[in-house]
């Protein structure tokens, strides 16, 4: 098994541990015609906990690249570039 299969076996599959739940509950317990309507919110959290965990994550990634970036910037042995200085 090459590498590439893991990364697109876990990484495709990974959206399969909340979506497979969220069909489950919508077709036992709600089960109408149209299914972007919502009568009960608390299944939606089934899909929105899982995008709001990622772009959480996604925010602190964030700031953590910005902290390394102000850091080199702020960095005193930048002689040859006094312009990127911050």
């Amino acid at each position: 098994m090459r590498s590439s299969d893991l990364y697109f076996g876990v990484f495709s599959g990974t959206p399969l541990l909340f979506v497979l739940p969220w069909v489950l509950v919508k077709l036992l317990k709600e089960n109408k015609e149209c299914w972007a309507l919502n009568q009960n919110m608390n299944y939606w959290w089934i899909i929105r906990l899982p995008i709001l965990l990622a772009s959480v994550i996604n925010l602190l990634i964030f700031m953590k690249i910005l902290k390394v970036i102000l850091s080199k910037l702020r960095a005193s042995n930048q002689n040859g570039y006094p312009d990127y200085k911050l």
